[in-house]
């Protein structure tokens, strides 16, 4: 190899590797907006299902898309009705409710501390005096200083240098949210208007010969996403049902249509969507009646986990097949590397990518045209099924796989 030859080998893989790194860096800083865009693409596809019945019905499409958009706003519009104004009246009962409420629950774990020697052991001592210490210290104790007439009264100067911080990032925080979801609304009515534009790019872009597979393949990952929304619907009204029984029928708690649709809605953030959803139905319970709250809890942990743990992944691995297992690693993963959008979207994603790797590595790379399933008798010993016709192939212990590697 002469040195001009190798000189230019060098430089060419050099640029390659900048290229990509350069590629790689553009994508992951784009990589919000690209979850944005796909967020609202998901969207889509559950809006288009809804205007393509309506079209069907004989409806110009141009009608369709504003019949479904009003109606989708009038759902959440009564959905916040529904939701926000018993849930905020709750909210004031238990403020105005708290003070004499504590009181009361102080006063009676003392006299049940008092009364049984047995639990001295075990329990903390904890008086009415102690907890009146606590909420009016003297001064100077927690930025709080004592006025002429012996009353606490607080630092004003101190709150105001601790809270500016905390409401600098919850404002900017929702300020970011706003703005995702005006992106999202507005990239979502395009989506809508005139989809067929946007397959036309993608297979625009698809070499010669390839576009019927390229269209297999959107079919198939608006399939996936058909049946991801559909199982999220499925627990968002099994979370809702159970949640409502077991409130509202069985505990008498008020307001229980509004918590259980905040319950069943918070199942779009997948695993601690729900126990976010908890606040709220414990704030509304200790308003209530503070005694129902430890069977309230249980109930609570009790319905999330059953749902959690049987129901939604039986649905998920039904209509997507998705290890549970699988799913639940791969949220942790996509919320610790995409944010909240990778959680909110990590089993689409999954079963897109899973769908990827099938179609165009083992299907088209390796070639199989059918896939042969791992089973285990009895007596330990592997076998290969063909998905096919389910007919074990000529069985091979352990020891002789491993033998034969």
């Amino acid at each position: 190899m002469s040195y001009w030859e190798f000189t230019r080998r060098t430089i060419t893989a050099v640029v390659v590797f900048i290229l990509c790194n350069v590629a790689v860096i553009v994508l992951w800083n784009l990589c919000s907006f690209l979850l944005i865009v796909f967020t609202a693409w998901v969207i889509f596809i559950g809006i288009e299902v809804f205007v393509n019945w309506l079209e069907k019905l004989g409806l110009r499409r141009v009608y369709a898309i504003m019949i479904t958009i009003f109606g989708t706003v009038i759902a959440i519009l009564v959905g916040i009705a529904l939701i926000l104004p018993p849930i905020v009246t709750q909210f004031v009962d238990l403020a105005n409710a708290l003070p004499d409420a504590s009181d009361e629950i102080v006063q009676e774990y003392e006299t049940f501390y008092n009364e049984n020697d047995n639990f001295q052991r075990f329990l903390p001592e904890f008086t009415y005096e102690d907890y009146q210490s606590l909420v009016n210290p003297s001064e100077g104790d927690d930025g709080l200083l004592d006025t002429e007439d012996g009353e606490s009264s607080f630092d004003v100067t101190s709150l105001v240098g601790t809270a500016v911080p905390i409401l600098g990032g919850i404002g900017s925080f929702l300020g970011d949210l706003v703005a995702n979801f005006m992106l999202i609304l507005f990239v979502t009515l395009y989506f809508v208007i005139d989809p067929m534009s946007y397959y036309r790019g993608i297979i625009a872009f698809t070499p010669t010969g390839m576009e019927q597979r390229a269209i297999d393949l959107l079919n198939k990952v608006r399939q996936i996403v058909m049946a991801w929304l559909g199982s999220l619907l499925v627990s968002i009204g099994a979370q809702a049902t159970m949640v409502y029984i077991a409130l509202g029928l069985v505990l008498n708690i008020p307001n229980a249509l509004a918590l259980a649709l905040v319950a069943g809605i918070s199942n779009i953030i997948p695993n601690i969507g729900f126990y976010l959803a908890a606040i709220p139905v414990i704030l509304v319970t200790a308003a209530h009646d503070i005694r129902k709250l430890p069977f309230v809890i249980i109930a609570y942990i009790v319905l999330g986990e059953t749902e959690g743990k049987f129901i939604t992944p039986q649905v998920v691995q039904s209509r997507l097949s998705l290890p549970a297992g699988l799913v639940l690693i791969f949220q942790l993963i996509a919320a610790a590397f995409l944010g909240f959008f990778g959680l909110l979207l990590a089993v689409p994603i999954l079963a897109i990518c899973l769908m990827l790797i099938d179609e165009l590595y083992v299907r088209g790379t390796l070639g199989k045209d059918h896939v042969f399933h791992v089973m285990e008798a009895h007596d330990g010993v592997l076998h290969l099924v063909d998905e096919e016709d389910d007919i074990p192939t000529a069985p091979r212990d352990v020891a002789a796989i491993s033998e034969s590697h």
